[in-house]
C-alpha cells in the first residue's frame, strides 16, 4: 500500500502551460499515450530501539497510460492508469473544465469504486501565466494517505530539463507547498511539511518531479520522491 501512495500523491501535485502553446498542451491526455518514469525514493527515520538514523533507498518504475473517456460523477473524465513496479495499479480520473484540468477522483485495487477528492484539485489552471497561484489537494505518504490542502504557483516557463528520455526545453516549473497537522498512529499529532516541484514540457507532459515530505517526529522521519521520464518499454 505504501508504494501505491506514490502514484496517488503525485496525482495531486501537478500544473500548467506557457507562451505560444494551448493551455492544455503541457498535459496532453490522448487515449493510449503512455508516460514512463524512473522513481527514486529515499526515506530517513530514527530507529526507536537502536537510537540511530536509518536511511532506506529504493528505485522502481512507474508507467502512466491514458484510457478512453468515461462518465464519472456527472462529468466526462479521462482515466489515467498508473502502474508502479509492474505490480501495483491505481487510477486517477481527470476532467478538462473551463477553469483547467482537474483531478476529481482516484481508485486503488482494494476499492470497489473511485474515491472523489473532497474539493476540486486543479492540476492545470487556465489561463496560464507566470506567477499564477491556486489551491489543490495533496495526499501525504507520511500521514498514511490523508488529504490536505496545498498552495501551488508557476515559477518559470523557460526551464530546460535533462532526463533519461532526453532534453526538454522551455519547461514549466510548478511549486506546491503545505504544512499540516495530522493524527498519525502511533505517533499522535504530527506536523508534516510537503514541498513539490514539477516540470512540464510542451506537448510532452510531466517530465520530472521532486516531492519532499518532512515530519517533526524523528521516528516518522522524512521521505523524498524523484521522478524522471524514461522511454516506455516496447
Amino acid at each position: 500500500m505504501k508504494w501505491i501512495r506514490i502514484a496517488t500523491l503525485l496525482a495531486a501535485l501537478s500544473a500548467y502551460a506557457g507562451c505560444g502553446t494551448s493551455p492544455d498542451s503541457y498535459y496532453p491526455m490522448q487515449e493510449g499515450t503512455e508516460w514512463a518514469y524512473r522513481v527514486s525514493v529515499v526515506s530517513t527515520r530514527l530507529d526507536g530501539k537502536s537510537g540511530k538514523l536509518v536511511t532506506e533507498k529504493k528505485e522502481t518504475a512507474l508507467s502512466s497510460t491514458f484510457l478512453p473517456k468515461r462518465d464519472l460523477a456527472g462529468k466526462t473524465v479521462v482515466p489515467r492508469k498508473d502502474v508502479l513496479d509492474e505490480t501495483q495499479t491505481s487510477w486517477t480520473f481527470l476532467s478538462k473544465e473551463t477553469g483547467g484540468i482537474s483531478c476529481i477522483a482516484f481508485q486503488v485495487p482494494d476499492s470497489a469504486k473511485p474515491e472523489t477528492f473532497p474539493v476540486s484539485s486543479f492540476l492545470i489552471r487556465f489561463p496560464i501565466k507566470l506567477g499564477e497561484k491556486w489551491d489543490l489537494t495533496g495526499i501525504s505518504r507520511l500521514a498514511g494517505g490523508q488529504f490536505f490542502p496545498m498552495k501551488a504557483s508557476v515559477e518559470s516557463l523557460k526551464d530546460d530539463i535533462q532526463v533519461p528520455e532526453g532534453k526538454f526545453k522551455m519547461c514549466m516549473r510548478v511549486r506546491s507547498e503545505a504544512v499540516k497537522m495530522f493524527t498519525v498512529p502511533p505517533y499522535g499529532r504530527v506536523s508534516v511539511r510537503v514541498v513539490g516541484v514539477h516540470w512540464y514540457a510542451p506537448k510532452a507532459g510531466l517530465v520530472k518531479a521532486i516531492v519532499n515530505e518532512e515530519s517533526d517526529n524523528f521516528e516518522l522521519g522524512t521521505v523524498k520522491y524523484t521522478l524522471e521520464r524514461v522511454k516506455p518499454k516496447q
